[in-house]
């Protein structure tokens, strides 16, 4: 068996084509190739095999360029939600809307509490005072968890769109494939 090397018209790498193979994979590109030969059966120059070749090359490239997104956009969302964490003693969550009313339960208690000690006029002033202050801050807070809440889930849903949509993309381009395989299937080309 005589082998001869020959370059593929795709990439330029180095083929070596036994004389028996009619088609053969780019070791380099994946390209499917045939072989051409001259009116004496030498070995002459490589084609690339079809369309449906680069075409199914080009899908896969693409698909792979879609799945790399997702990879990159996952561990983009992983450093965007560790920003919006609370630290706590147990820990870090995520903002909760029962933090947040409960804050603003607690807060407007507080607050109301010092309020009716202030009208009162009986117990010190200085309390009177404090505690709607101190209500205050405590409905602040309560404010800031809602916000921090708020923009937690606006990113949340923004991160699942475009990852839904990149699924989408990939999904359309599987079925793209497959119907190129099976096309080429059914033409003989396998």
């Amino acid at each position: 068996m005589k082998i001869v090397a020959l370059t593929c018209p795709q990439c330029g790498g180095s083929q070596d084509v036994s004389d028996d193979q009619r088609t053969l994979d780019c070791r380099y590109c994946n390209v499917t190739l045939r072989v051409e030969r001259l009116t004496n059966g030498e070995l002459e120059r490589l084609f690339v095999e079809a369309r449906e070749e680069n075409s199914l090359l080009l899908i896969r490239n693409r698909m792979l360029e879609i799945q790399n997104a997702i990879h990159r956009i996952d561990d983009e969302w992983e450093l965007t939600r560790k920003k919006f964490m609370i630290k706590t003693k147990q820990g870090e969550r995520e903002p909760a809307a029962n933090a947040v009313l409960l804050g603003y339960v607690l807060g407007c208690g507080i607050a109301f509490f010092g309020i009716m000690i202030a009208l009162n006029g009986k117990s010190g002033a200085m309390v009177g005072l404090l505690l709607p202050i101190m209500g205050l801050v405590v409905i602040c807070m309560g404010h800031q968890e809602e916000t921090t809440r708020r923009a937690l889930e606006r990113a949340r849903e923004d991160y699942m769109s475009t990852r839904g949509e990149l699924y989408r993309q990939l999904g359309n381009l599987k079925r793209s494939e497959m119907e190129l395989l099976r096309e080429t299937h059914a033409n003989g080309k396998d």
